[in-house]
């Protein structure tokens, strides 16, 4: 994976970029978040940023990082993880997050996950690898997905207009009836949905889902049949 370290310690960020490299990842360093914004290379998978920089916040880093369309993970780092931070940078759409200090192993089992995730969204994008239609996802780290120029936007309520062309589908603001209705439709629609893939941004927690389709076997069934769940 290609990685960008912004941290303005520099013997640590330093240390993790020589560890990412052993490990066979191409990683820049930054001290500034500032000499990142104005870098001329934004082709990232991963980004790792320190909230307290000096020159620059951390959230507004991120927003900056997002309103340039630089479609990388973003992982969180910081010595005080407190309840405020974490809530405002999950609703920035960040969903990993390192304490300082942490353990290499710690990153290393989030990289695997982005590495293993990436691919399913990879497979998932391409209509002839991948088996299933319908891919699930949390308002997380979607920013990859959601910013696909190969796909088409449309709201919950606009489902017909599917009929009228083939590709890739972006619903977004999906509630428990929304799923409900899609699927009953991907149901009645099968030869021609079959063509075309799916993604569901649904409103609401994984473990929300599961509570909500625990009495409903039909629409567990489908879900189950039909889709992936990626939860970032």
């Amino acid at each position: 994976m290609k990685i960008a370290i912004i941290d303005d310690n520099e013997t640590m960020g330093e240390v993790l970029s020589q560890m990412l490299k052993i490990n066979d990842h191409d990683c820049d360093f930054y001290r500034r978040g500032i000499s990142f914004i104005n870098s001329i290379d934004f082709d990232y998978d991963l980004i790792l940023i320190d909230m307290l920089l000096p020159d620059i916040l951390g959230t507004s880093l991120i927003m900056e990082i997002r309103q340039r369309h630089i479609d990388a993970t973003i992982i969180v780092m910081s010595v005080d993880l407190n309840q405020q931070l974490l809530s405002k940078v999950h609703d920035m759409g960040i969903s990993f997050f390192l304490q300082k200090p942490f353990k290499f192993e710690v990153l290393k089992e989030i990289i695997c996950y982005v590495e293993k995730n990436n691919k399913l969204i990879s497979d998932f994008t391409h209509i002839k690898k991948s088996s299933k239609h319908v891919l699930l996802i949390t308002n997380g780290s979607n920013f990859k997905i959601t910013n696909n120029d190969n796909v088409k936007k449309v709201r919950a309520d606009e489902m017909g207009v599917m009929q009228e062309t083939e590709g890739l589908f972006l619903i977004e603001h999906v509630n428990i009836n929304t799923l409900s209705t899609f699927f009953d439709y991907f149901l009645d629609n099968k030869l021609f949905l079959k063509k075309s893939k799916f993604i569901l941004r649904i409103d609401f927690k994984l473990d929300q889902l599961e509570v909500e389709i625990k009495n409903k076997p039909k629409l567990k069934s489908l879900i189950k049949t039909h889709s992936y769940i990626f939860d970032v």
